[in-house]
Order: structure tokens, then sequence, then C-alpha cells
């Protein structure tokens, strides 16, 4: 128990340097984010095609039900806000995990938040029951975010416990790929 206790406080510590800030994805993770469909709030089906050759787009995954999201949507938002005048990046929120949620649960969350970006729906089926992008963009916790280049680059940002080097790295990692 005091092993773990300690292990878990070593991971912590690390999560809070700039070091982990977005790693490049595998090239099979990176072909499967090329194409996807996702569901607005309306159940419209939506789908996208990265890179998109004039826009960084920036890509946050989240449930409603996840605590440590809720935690980060306002830092999120800050970012966004950051970047609103600017065409060249583009912000997208795919709720994920969504076998979990509630009846309601996404108009409280965007209630409670009101995000500065569009939230789309992780489409569920049979086969993908948590989603179909959990499996494709193998999104294996949440909050993740991935940033996809004009150059077609992917990079999965690794969530840290300090929120604002967070926000601090995403920022500048955004400007270096501008």
């Amino acid at each position: 128990m005091k092993l773990a206790s300690i292990l878990l406080i070593f991971m912590n510590l690390l999560s809070c340097t700039g070091e982990q800030m977005p790693q490049k994805v595998s090239q099979k993770e990176d072909q499967l984010m090329k194409s996807f469909s996702v569901i607005d709030s309306e159940k419209h089906e939506y789908s996208f095609h990265l890179p998109n050759e004039k826009k960084l787009t920036v890509l946050f995954y989240f449930a409603t039900w996840c605590p440590d999201c809720h935690k980060e949507i306002p830092y999120l938002k800050q970012v966004v806000e950051k970047f609103k005048s600017n065409d060249a990046v583009q912000f997208m929120g795919i709720r994920t995990f969504t076998h979990k949620d509630k009846e309601n649960d996404l108009q409280r969350f965007m209630s409670k938040f009101e995000p500065n970006f569009p939230i789309y729906t992780d489409p569920k089926s049979e086969e993908f029951p948590k989603g179909r992008l959990v499996a494709d963009h193998a999104i294996t916790w949440v909050p993740t975010v991935k940033l996809v280049t004009s150059q077609g680059e992917v990079f999965k940002v690794k969530a840290y416990s300090e929120y604002q080097t967070y926000i601090e790295d995403l920022e500048k990692f955004i400007k270096e790929k501008l």
C-alpha cells in the first residue's frame, strides 16, 4: 500500500512537468484519425476528414460524468478564447464513454460549463458499446486532448495535475504549430 502511494505521488509529480507535452501518436492511430463521424446535440451526423489543410484541429475527448473533465473545461475555454479570432485553429469537444451517461447528462453538462466550442458525441453501436472513436482514436482515459496539424501530424496531450502549466504548454504548442 505504501509503495502504491509513493508511486502515485511520483507519477503525479511527473505529470506536472512540461516534458510530457504533446507526444506524436502511433502510425496506426494516426491513420484511424483521418476520417470519422460524430453526432451533434440534435442527433445529426457529421463527417470530418483530417487533416484540414488550413487549420490545426484540437480535439477534446471528455465524459459528462468525469470529474477531471469538469476541472479541465474552464482552462480549455481559456485557450479557446485566446485563439477564437484565429481562423487557423478549430476546437471540437467529443463526448465519449456515453454508456455510463444518465438521461439529460449532456444538457446538464452544457448548462453548467457553457463550452465555447462545438460539442459532438462519439457514436455507439453493438460492435463499439463505448463508442467508435474511443476504439479508433485509442482513447483510454478522459480527459484527453489530441491535436492534428494541417500537415497531418497527430499529437496526444497527457493531462497534467497542474492545469495552469498544462494550459500554458498547450497554448505554446498551438502557437508553434500554426
